[in-house]
């Protein structure tokens, strides 16, 4: 799932972070904090749910890229997403749009 953002990837994340956090939280069984890993200083980072790995893979990553007309943000699911805890990340990336 991708959308796109006015935002600049610096921007888009530092919006992303505590607002996956905020509509995760409310959801899951167990709270998570949320990172961001650098992949390209201001042009590309993944976020991420600290601590939650399932058989060595991310429950799901957040990628933030820059683009010409801001950021492209897409969603990639990995082991046992819930319906809930995919809307839940749906919700916390529209709230940064």
């Amino acid at each position: 799932m991708s959308y796109t953002t006015g935002k600049s990837a610096d921007s888009a994340v530092t919006c992303l972070i505590p607002a996956l956090a905020q509509s995760w939280n409310a959801v899951a069984i167990q709270n998570s904090r949320f990172v961001a890993q650098t992949i390209s200083p201001s042009n590309e980072y993944d976020i991420v749910p600290s601590g939650n790995m399932i058989n060595g893979h991310w429950t799901f990553t957040v990628n933030v890229k820059s683009s010409e007309s801001g950021s492209k943000i897409s969603l990639f699911q990995g082991q046992m997403m819930l319906p809930s805890t995919t809307q839940a990340m749906k919700d916390g990336i529209a709230a940064c749009l």
